[in-house]
């Protein structure tokens, strides 16, 4: 199913204005697919650590969508980047610390229907942001302007909800899309949450 179809079943479980469709990169070559697009600086690639439910490990966007937990303190730089038609990097702060890479090789790989490969390699300034998570929602931003220089496109990749969805609504939206596509699905990110034998072990421990 495309994504204006699950959209659609989205708007009508929830109401309008409660979901956000993500783009995410392809190709413009019909029978060509984007494949990846890793980021170095000289020898050394940027160790990204995704983790992620987006349908996509690179989001299209001019601005810094809230859903990738870009910290507070790092997001008018990161906008100011985007902006300059900069890539915005987001790696686990574990691995790598927010800074500017002038002159990063960013290297794009596509397969076509036959499983032959081919790359774009180009040389362009990345912002990398560090995030305070062992894993990050996505590899990163690309901003509008920069895909002509990566002869790239984009196209819709998947849905975003912001929280306040219920079990009951989220429980009618996973119903929706299943009946649209069986092998679609809704995640909901929660956090951890305690078993009700892990609770009862506690309130035994207490007593």
């Amino acid at each position: 199913a495309d994504v204006d179809t699950v959209l659609g079943a989205v708007v009508r479980e929830l109401g309008p204005g409660r979901a956000t469709t993500i783009a995410g990169l392809a190709s413009p070559r019909d029978g060509v697919e984007f494949s990846d697009l890793s980021v170095s600086e000289g020898e050394e690639s940027l160790l990204f650590g995704t983790y992620s439910s987006l349908g996509t490990s690179w989001v299209v966007d001019d601005a810094v969508p809230t859903f990738l937990g870009v910290p507070d303190g790092q997001q008018r730089a990161a906008r100011a980047a985007l902006g300059r038609g900069e890539v915005v990097a987001l790696v686990p702060a574990g691995s790598e610390r927010s800074r500017e890479i002038p002159d990063a090789r960013l290297t794009v790989d596509l397969s076509d229907e036959s499983g032959d490969q081919t790359q774009t390699t180009l040389t362009a300034p990345v912002h990398v942001v560090a995030i305070d998570a062992t894993y990050t929602s996505a590899s990163g931003i690309i901003p509008p302007s920069l895909l002509p220089r990566l002869k790239l496109t984009s196209k819709p990749a998947g849905v975003v909800v912001p929280p306040g969805i219920s079990t009951e609504e989220q429980q009618a939206v996973t119903e929706s899309v299943a009946a649209i596509d069986s092998g679609g699905y809704f995640y909901v990110e929660r956090g951890y949450q305690q078993d009700d034998a892990s609770r009862i072990i506690r309130w035994v421990l207490v007593l």
